[in-house]
């Protein structure tokens, strides 16, 4: 069964230097229960923006993206509480480098 569906995931910036930049550009997947996901890609591919999105941290420009919670679906793409706000307690992330401090 599909537990996340993204269809169309698209995230820009205005940059002073740079313009317009697609950080996210038409990103469509998913996601099903007990399946290994991870995100890859070289530097600046958009892959810290993707996870921001998935986890309800930023929004997209455009694009949907639906997380299963039980039986219900839930709209990352609208705030509050009961959208969401909702998922975000079932949802983490953990980086390649997650120490606090250089050793």
């Amino acid at each position: 069964e599909k537990v996340v569906v993204a269809r169309d995931l698209t995230k820009r910036y205005i940059s002073v230097d740079r313009g317009v930049v697609k950080a996210v550009n038409g990103v469509t997947f998913d996601v099903f229960t007990k399946e290994i996901f991870g995100i890859i890609g070289k530097s600046g591919a958009g892959k810290t923006t993707l996870s921001r999105i998935l986890a309800g941290i930023i929004e997209p420009t455009s694009g949907e993206i639906n997380i299963r919670i039980g039986e219900e679906w839930v709209d990352m793409t609208k705030p509050g509480i009961e959208q969401r706000g909702r998922a975000k307690e079932y949802i983490g992330l953990l980086h390649q480098e997650y120490d606090l401090f250089p050793h």
